[in-house]
Parts: structure tokens; C-alpha cells; sequence
């Protein structure tokens, strides 16, 4: 790398008198590189005509800030090309002033000697050379003012209003709240960003277990943690790295599926004609209860058998449907002609008194209707699970439904998927048999047939 090593004696400038002698006090080295010059000073003793007098800048004083450029005679008739820095003194303060690229660079030295303004000129060249710019240069030598971490709790109404209700439906929004306010914030307001880290994590998932809280909860609260940590890390708010977030292991849940004989059952109650069409409806296709709240006319289509699932409807919230996947749904015989007998008294196919019907009204009415059966308590998601359960126990495949219940990862599909008990025991009484009754099959190789040669016949 070119260097310029300049020794200089930390003394007052002379005045310029009008001849060009090198002062002895002060040495210049130029190694490996153009001939870059710094402002000298000069005693009396100047030869006249080469940078004195009334047509040279420096006369009378200090370099002028333009500097000029002029050939000085050393040690038996050896020049260099001198080109005056221009730095200067303006009252108490030593100042460096440039032009690079058709921009001036005028500012103070950080340090204020004359020593110090050189080498921050020569700094500042170097850098503006490398980005192209003064502005760039001195843009990025500027020290960023620093902003202490904020604590979780002052930076949770920033991530609610601007990442939760960007991104989250009404009913996740309000989820996440609750568990902020009643989980997270408790345990982790107080503490700052940066300091949120494994061993922080780790303590707080040994306190919910020994409060009594299951995996899954647990799991749930740390992905809200997880994800309010990450978008303070994508704003530029968390400098240091997003702890990652080991979850803890957690049995599958336990789903209640509808046998054959309950759902015979509940399909016999004396049902008004809206809530039966809606309970077979969900028994043979699957939809969520969501989709059947905001199931609208225009989305069935009885010549052709089918319906369209492309809304949903929480806490009478409209909007696409989970995972924002439009599916198409063949329809039995039995639910099309459950839909033809069905009055038509608005948009919506299933509505009570003109009104959407609300997740409270349908609880009470499968809780209902599952006492005067006499079965256990059934939920409309478990009509959902009864649904896929007797399609895979039937032998429908995976992937079919995968499509028809929407999922976008064939693993929740397996999940739900589950087969029945009269199945899975109709599988293990394949071992009851004895071998004798059996039937074996043997492996029997076949020759290929040759054809037989004349001679030999």
C-alpha cells in the first residue's frame, strides 16, 4: 500500500518571504507513491521568482486554502512537485478544506493540531476515494447514535401495531394479546430485548411446567415470544441474534371421532332444518365451522354437486379462508337434497333470524344434541376429524384428502387422519387366524416357451 510518512516539528508556521530554501527542522518522505505535498514552512531565505512575491498565494502568510503548486530546489538541484495542503488555522481552531469530485469538504479537525488536520485530510481523501463521494465517505465514518435496547414491554405496542394486526386475523390477534398480557409480559416486560436469551427461555419454561401448564401451551406462548423477537430483529431494533427457541415435546392431541351408530344418532334428532343440514353438511365435507357460518348460495352449486370454500367467518370477521386456499368440494346425494328442501332466506345458507350464526349458538347445539343422543360431547370440529377418519378407513388416499379438507402440509393431514377403532380391529383379527386357514401362495416360475425345431418333429 502506497504511504506517505510525514515527520513534521510541532512548531508555528513561518510566513512566506519569497524564496524556496527547505527548512532543515522539517523532512518530507514520499514512499511508492505520487507526489502529494503538505504545506512547509519556509524561512527568509527564498529565491526569487519561484514562490514569492506578489503573483504566489503563499506571500505574506500561510498557505492559502486553494493551494498552489510550485518546484522547490533540495540538496543539489533535486525538485519535487509540492502541491500545498489546505489546511489551515482560523482563530483557535485548524480546519481542513478540499474539493474531491466537484464537492468541498470544509470541517474541523477532530483533534486541533496541525498535525492532526493533516492526517484527517489525507484520511478523508482516502476515503472518499473508496466511496466514491464525500458525502459517502463521510456518511459512513459517522458513528451511528446509540440507541439503548429497548425492554419487552416497551416495544410490545409497536409489534401489535405493526406486525399482529397487519398479519393476523382478529381471533389470532386477540390470542396473542391474551398471551402477552397474562403469560410473556409477567415474566419477560421488565427485561430488554438483548437480554432475552437461552437461559432466560429455559427458566421460564421450567416455571410453567411446575405451574401445571402442558407442552402445548407452553410451545404456543414461545412462538409468540419467537416471532415478536424476530420482527424486532428484521426493524433493526434487536442488534444481536434471535435466541432460538427449543420447543418441547408433545404428545399428539387426543381426537374424538364419531363412530358409525353416533352419527346415525344425532342425524335422528328433531333438529330444525337449518341446524340438521348444517351437522350433515359438516359429517360429509369436512368444512370447517367457519366456512360453514359464511357458506354463501353463489358458493353451491347443486346441478353440479359441488361447493366452493372460499371464505371464512370468525367473531363475524369475513375473509379468506385458513391458509388462503379456495377448494372445490364434491357433494353427496343425501346433503344436495338437504340443500334443495332448504328455504332460502338471504345470501347466507346457514343463518339464524337473518344473522350469522355465531360459534356460541353451535356449541350449545351440538352439546345439546350430543346429551339427547346419549353420546359423549361432540364439537364441530370432531365432525371434521369423523370426516377424514372414514374417508382414509374406507381406503380414500392421503392426498385426496389433503385437498378436500385444505391443508397445506400433508404431515396435519396424516395427523387428523387417523383411522377408527372397528378398523384398526378389523386389522389385527387378520393375526386370529391359524396358519392352517390360511391360504399360502407360492412363487411359481415360468419358462418361457421355445419353439420346437423342425427336425425334432
Amino acid at each position: 500500500m502506497r504511504r506517505l510518512v510525514l515527520a513534521l516539528r510541532a512548531s508555528r508556521y513561518l510566513p512566506c518571504s519569497g524564496n524556496s530554501h527547505w527548512d532543515n527542522e522539517e523532512r518530507l518522505t514520499v514512499e511508492k507513491g505520487p507526489a502529494v505535498s503538505y504545506r512547509m514552512r519556509r524561512d527568509a531565505s527564498m529565491d526569487p521568482g519561484i514562490c514569492g512575491g506578489r503573483d504566489c498565494s503563499l506571500a505574506g502568510d500561510v498557505c492559502n486554502p486553494v493551494g498552489c503548486a510550485n518546484s522547490f530546489t533540495k540538496d543539489g538541484g533535486k525538485s519535487a512537485l509540492i502541491t500545498y495542503m489546505p489546511v489551515r488555522q482560523i482563530g483557535e481552531r485548524w480546519m481542513v478544506d478540499f474539493h474531491f469530485g466537484g464537492e468541498r469538504c470544509r470541517r474541523r479537525s477532530p483533534l486541533n493540531t496541525a498535525e492532526a488536520a493533516l492526517a484527517y485530510e489525507m484520511f478523508l481523501k482516502k476515503e472518499a476515494g473508496l466511496y466514491g463521494s464525500i458525502t459517502a465517505a463521510i456518511r459512513a465514518n459517522t458513528p451511528h447514535h446509540h440507541t439503548p435496547c429497548p425492554k419487552l414491554r416497551e416495544f410490545a405496542p409497536r409489534w401489535f401495531a405493526g406486525y399482529v394486526a397487519v398479519n393476523n386475523r382478529p381471533k389470532e390477534q386477540q390470542l396473542k394479546r391474551i398471551i402477552f398480557e397474562r403469560h410473556i409480559l409477567p415474566d419477560f416486560g421488565s427485561e430488554r430485548l438483548c437480554d432475552i436469551g437461552h437461559e432466560e427461555i429455559e427458566r421460564y419454561k421450567g416455571r410453567k411446567r411446575a405451574a401445571g401448564f402442558a407442552a402445548k401451551t407452553i410451545n404456543n406462548h414461545l412462538a409468540v415470544l419467537h416471532r415478536c423477537l424476530t420482527s424486532a430483529k428484521e426493524w433493526s431494533v434487536l442488534r444481536t441474534d434471535v435466541p432460538r427457541v427449543p420447543l418441547l415435546r408433545s404428545a399428539e392431541p387426543a381426537f374424538h371421532v364419531l363412530s358409525e351408530s353416533d352419527c346415525v344418532k344425532v342425524l335422528a334428532l328433531p333438529l330444525d332444518p337449518s341446524w340438521h343440514t348444517m351437522i350433515r353438511t359438516a359429517l360429509r365435507t369436512g368444512m370447517r365451522f367457519c366456512e360453514l357460518v359464511a357458506l354463501r348460495w353463489t358458493d353451491v352449486d347443486l346441478e353440479r354437486q359441488s361447493v366452493t370454500v372460499c371464505r371464512s367467518a370468525v367473531d363475524g370477521y369475513v375473509s379468506a379462508p385458513k391458509n388462503n386456499r379456495t377448494r372445490h368440494i364434491p357433494l353427496t346425494s343425501d346433503v344436495v337434497r338437504c340443500l334443495r328442501d332448504l328455504p332460502r332466506q338471504g345470501e347466507l345458507v346457514f343463518q339464524r333470524r337473518g344473522r350469522m350464526v355465531s360459534y356460541r349458538s353451535g356449541w350449545k347445539l351440538l352439546d345439546a344434541a350430543s346429551r339427547d343422543a346419549g353420546i359423549e360431547h361432540v364439537s364441530w370440529h370432531d365432525l371434521r376429524h369423523t370426516f377424514a377418519s372414514d374417508l382414509v378407513g374406507r381406503g380414500a388416499s392421503l392426498l385426496s384428502v389433503q385437498k378436500l379438507l385444505g391443508h397445506s402440509d400433508i404431515q396435519v393431514t396424516m395427523r387428523y387422519s387417523h383411522l377408527g377403532k372397528d378398523a384398526l380391529r378389523s386389522t389385527i383379527a387378520l393375526l386370529e387366524d391359524t396358519p392352517e386357514d390360511r391360504p399360502s401362495f407360492h412363487r411359481v416360475r415360468h419358462e418361457p416357451s421355445l419353439p420346437v425345431p423342425s427336425h425334432a418333429a
